[in-house]
């Protein structure tokens, strides 16, 4: 696929108490494992067993997924002040489900991003509709796209912050052990861009031209209509369905992403000069996974929902719906009294 841009990423950003020169270390090791050096930098064994079971080359269908999601994300970057940057190919590994599983253990899971070896990781056997496949694609490029943040003993390193994601490090994880907080705001984000923006993906996809346009024909809209009925969804939420309508796909993450939705109404009604449409609030926390600026975030939530209430969303996980419900009657509860 044509390289439009080059694959080097921006260093990430380095705190903690190591010297200059382990934080140096470090920042060298993250641009070492992204692009061209990809594989030379993982460790001999699972590169081995990667490059034995890994699906090369990679289809063009593929290829243009991973091209328009790279455009995407560089529209958004662009638009967050940042500077735009293309996950190269080789990042990007399809693999069978048995070496998946290994690597990721949340059988749920279809694809995962491992900020530490710069790696998106897809699971080949569950992916086979190439509508869901380029889904995967566009969620996993935004996730390592995100804003990265590396806290540096003299001894070791460890993800802070990976987009909205906060991790605990240090002291605090000794503490307390280790937890992330945001999680469930980060998916929620993360698949909005996904709704947002896959229709582009699939369009710009030549590969899946016919299918795309049926897929948004009236007769496809019927159907849509008729399974979202049978399952209790909301239309919108289906992006793929067969003719017979005995398969579908919808967009993931949909607890967290309602709890998402109800911030971005609530701020947009009270502050309605400043966001027309509650489109515009979510264009804040799209731009935040990117940049990491997420005092702006506290304010919005805060000013509308009180004290401690983005504390008290940082709590809402990304795979269990209970989190993100409790968080949402939280929510709710904390506007009425207000």
């Amino acid at each position: 696929m044509p390289e439009s841009l080059p694959h080097q990423r921006p260093e990430p950003v380095v705190v903690g108490p190591g010297s200059p020169e382990k934080k140096q270390k470090v920042k060298e090791t993250i641009l070492g494992r992204f692009g061209e050096k990809h594989y030379d930098q993982l460790p001999e064994d699972k590169r081995k067993v990667v490059e034995a079971l890994e699906y090369l080359p990679k289809r063009p269908i593929d290829q243009s997924a991973i091209e328009q999601s790279n455009n995407i994300t560089n529209q958004l970057l662009s638009g967050a002040g940042l500077t735009p940057f293309d996950i190269p190919e080789r990042n990007v590994h399809i693999i069978p489900e048995k070496l998946f599983l290994e690597m990721e253990r949340d059988p749920k899971t279809n694809g995962t991003t491992f900020f530490d070896t710069q790696a998106i990781v897809l699971n080949a056997d569950k992916l086979i509709n190439p509508f869901q496949r380029s889904s995967t694609i566009l969620h996993e490029i935004a996730h390592l796209k995100g804003f990265l943040k590396l806290q540096v003993e003299e001894a070791s390193w460890s993800q802070r912050r990976t987009g909205l994601t906060i991790g605990a490090v240090g002291k605090k994880e000794k503490t307390l052990g280790y937890f992330k907080a945001f999680k469930g705001l980060d998916e929620a984000v993360v698949e909005e861009i996904v709704k947002r923006y896959l229709p582009r993906v699939l369009e710009g996809n030549p590969f899946l031209n016919e299918e795309y346009v049926w897929q948004i024909s009236e007769e496809a809209q019927n159907v849509k209509t008729r399974v979202a009925a049978e399952n209790g969804i909301d239309p919108a939420e289906i992006f793929w369905v067969s003719k017979d309508g005995k398969d579908f796909e919808s967009f993931a993450y949909p607890s967290v992403r309602k709890t998402l939705y109800y911030l971005a109404e609530t701020i947009q009604t009270d502050n309605p000069d400043r966001f027309p449409s509650q489109d515009e609030v979510i264009d804040q926390f799209i731009q935040a996974h990117f940049n990491g600026r997420i005092l702006n975030l506290a304010h919005l939530v805060e000013g509308s929902f009180g004290k401690d209430s983005f504390r008290i969303l940082s709590l809402m996980r990304g795979t269990e719906s209970g989190s993100a419900y409790q968080v949402h009657d939280y929510l709710r509860k904390q506007r009425r009294l207000r």
